[in-house]
């Protein structure tokens, strides 16, 4: 019995547990550098939106402002357009000489500096009772009252505070969401490893010996029940094969015994009676017998051959009338029935040891279940030629007819050995036409019998 070495200790086995934590590590560290990535991307996001939403409150405040004081003294503008927000936190308006005429509440009495010296600038604006650095934009306008100058401050505090508190809550949460995630996906990928692991000690407890168990398969239709399927179609192949590897080698077994047994008969009574042995005896039971198991043997390679890798032929164009008329004309020396050929000229691209090997089990297979006749007949058509070989024997029953072409298959009516066959010819004749890229059918032959049609490539040639 062949079986497969384990280790008996279990440290020299890989931890299973190592393509568990791969994944997780893999897992947290692609969250981690997402969250790195998407969190910084969100950061400057925001950051720009926060400036942009600034800018454009400066913007929009200077343009009010302006659009006012074109119509209006600065003593009369509306208060609102003074007042300060979260937004614009200083509004000036100077007259020509640079002197504060109006301003918002809380805001210096002299200008507002400029930090680099000119308008639409950063700047340092008032917050309050501190000042920051923030955007500074300003605006001349001429009116009938005199040229006025309107400066309108926006501090950067609130996005700064929520871009800053955005940036600590980022920074807390994600180690905390690339924990959680390596977690899952351990937890996650030892689950499905579980699977794995029960489906591979079922594999394990499978023995050549009962082919025929199989591997659970689970109500979850996922990737591991799609393997365990998988397994179990192999299981079945390969039990399959192998039922038919001991029905093959019990078939040959049983085929060579009567022959050798008759040879060794012949030997043993040789032995004692060295006389008895004469040319009847070599002529009508021991050369035959011989003969019977060199053909066998011969049979059965040409079959081992064609499980191994397929029957290497060596293509040739080739006159497949010319191989029926020479088998024709052997046969009739082999046999009493009427062979009759109908020939035309065909030509296939082939093997001729194989095509002449082909028509010959054909043709011995016919003789030997006829009556009294044998046809054989060679044809084609513009793209397949056709060997057909009859005869008028008992026919093939429908059931039985793609079953002759199984290896050591005799049907029950003509198992005698004293009719000849092995059972392989027509085995062998399959094999030969499949490597032909052909096909072969068996039915009745008009009058009676049965009628085998092997259809092959035709090749024209020149």
């Amino acid at each position: 019995m062949v079986g497969v070495l384990r280790p008996r200790f279990s440290f020299l086995r890989r931890p299973q547990s190592s393509i568990r934590l791969r994944s997780a590590l893999v897992s947290a560290v692609v969250v981690a550098l997402s969250l790195g990535i998407g969190g910084s991307a969100l950061v400057g996001f925001v950051y720009v939106s926060a400036s942009a939403t600034v800018r454009s409150g400066a913007e929009d405040r200077l343009r009010d402002l302006t659009t006012a004081l074109a119509q209006t003294p600065p003593d009369q503008i509306d208060p609102m357009l003074l007042a300060t927000d979260r937004t614009v936190v200083v509004v000036q308006i100077l007259d020509e000489n640079g002197t504060v005429v109006r301003a918002s509440t809380g805001a210096p009495d002299i200008r507002v500096d400029n930090a680099r010296g000119d308008a639409d600038d950063r700047g340092i604006v008032p917050r309050g009772r501190h000042e920051e650095e923030g955007r500074l934009d300003s605006a001349s306008v001429s009116t009938q009252n005199g040229a006025f100058t309107v400066l309108v401050g926006a501090g950067d505090g609130d996005a700064d505070a929520l871009i800053a508190k955005f940036a600590v809550l980022l920074a807390l949460l994600a180690p905390v969401i690339t924990a959680v995630a390596g977690g899952a996906t351990y937890y996650l990928v030892g689950r499905s490893l579980r699977s794995m692991e029960r489906l591979r000690q079922r594999v394990s407890e499978i023995t050549a010996a009962d082919l025929s168990e199989r591997v659970p398969i689970s109500e979850r239709h996922d990737e591991i029940t799609a393997l365990a399927e998988t397994m179990n179609d192999m299981l079945g192949r390969i039990e399959v094969g192998q039922a038919s590897q001991r029905r093959f080698v019990s078939d040959a077994s049983h085929e060579l015994r009567s022959p050798l047994a008759t040879i060794a008969g012949v030997l043993e009574l040789g032995r004692e009676d060295p006389e008895s042995i004469d040319a009847d005896m070599l002529d009508g039971t021991l050369i035959p017998e011989v003969s019977r198991v060199q053909r066998l043997v011969e049979d059965l390679l040409v079959l081992a051959r064609a499980d191994e890798g397929g029957i290497q032929l060596r293509l040739e164009d080739i006159d497949l009338d010319d191989i029926a008329r020479n088998e024709a004309r052997l046969l009739r020396t082999q046999c009493t029935h009427s062979v009759v050929v109908e020939l035309s000229p065909t030509r296939v691209h082939g093997d001729h040891s194989a095509l002449t090997r082909l028509l010959r089990n054909l043709a011995d297979n016919a003789a030997r279940h006829a009556e009294s006749r044998v046809e054989i007949s060679v044809r084609h058509d513009e793209t397949w030629a056709y060997v057909e070989i009859g005869d008028d024997g008992p026919g093939i029953a429908i059931e039985d007819r793609v079953r002759v072409l199984e290896r050591f298959v005799r049907l029950e009516e003509h198992r005698t050995r004293g009719r000849g066959g092995s059972g392989l010819g027509l085995a062998i004749v399959a094999e030969i036409v499949s490597a032909h890229g052909g096909e072969i059918v068996i039915g009745d032959r008009p009058g009676g019998g049965t009628s085998v049609t092997v259809r092959l490539p035709y090749s024209p040639g020149e």
